[in-house]
């Protein structure tokens, strides 16, 4: 199937294009689902906060118990934010994972380099916002689990590093969390999406109703 007859499938299941943006315009949805106050966009900024605040306590205990040096601290902290980057290929495979646990057969990845946006996109897979949660949240949920119970079998420096990575990991997951806000915004709508790798376009539907 191609662009062209999907978007006639949707229009017959009495669906109407809301929007498409580029895959290098999707910092604008991004933008829109976290001005948005809903579910994901609270649920991004709380879990924002207790990681900063529980670095931040892990940096105080380890100065003050002199478990860390100063420059210890600091280079803990920075081999986080390395190893967060050094985790950008398993954040994107998991991003494909999910699309394929939910029947994709074309998955690629890519990178706009102007804004460093790593993504991972289904070719021409129609998707339900609900899907798209799961797809979107995927790496976070795994990420996260995978460092906190990690931590509780490390030492304090690498637990700082851990914290570390998962403070700036969650920071670098704005996107995702963006994007999830801005579905939950349009649920209502029963809104469905789809990628065309191809022109590196994503499209955003939203069912009509008729007024009774």
């Amino acid at each position: 199937m191609d662009t062209e007859s999907l978007h006639g499938q949707l229009a017959s299941q009495g669906y109407t294009l809301h929007a498409q943006f580029t895959f290098r315009e999707m910092l604008e949805p991004v933008r829109e689902g976290l001005q948005t106050r809903n579910g994901f966009r609270n649920g991004f900024i709380l879990i924002i906060f207790f990681f900063m605040l529980i670095t931040t306590a892990s940096v105080a205990s380890s100065l003050v118990l002199k478990q860390l040096s100063f420059n210890g601290v600091v280079y803990r902290l920075f081999l986080g934010v390395v190893f967060t980057f050094v985790l950008i290929p398993l954040h994107e495979w998991l991003h494909g994972l999910a699309f394929r646990y939910y029947g994709a057969r074309d998955v690629r990845y890519g990178v706009v380099w102007r804004y460093l946006m790593f993504y991972a996109v289904s070719h021409l897979q129609v998707l339900g916002a609900r899907q798209y949660y799961r797809i979107g949240l995927a790496p976070f949920v795994v990420v996260t689990l995978g460092g906190l119970i990690t931590y509780f079998f490390c030492g304090p420096a690498l637990q700082l590093t851990i914290l570390s990575l998962l403070s700036f990991h969650t920071l670098c997951c704005a996107g995702d969390f963006g994007l999830c806000a801005y579905f939950l915004k349009y649920i209502d709508s029963e809104p469905l999406t789809f990628d065309d790798a191809g022109t590196g376009t994503t499209y955003i539907y939203l069912k009509k109703y008729s007024e009774s």
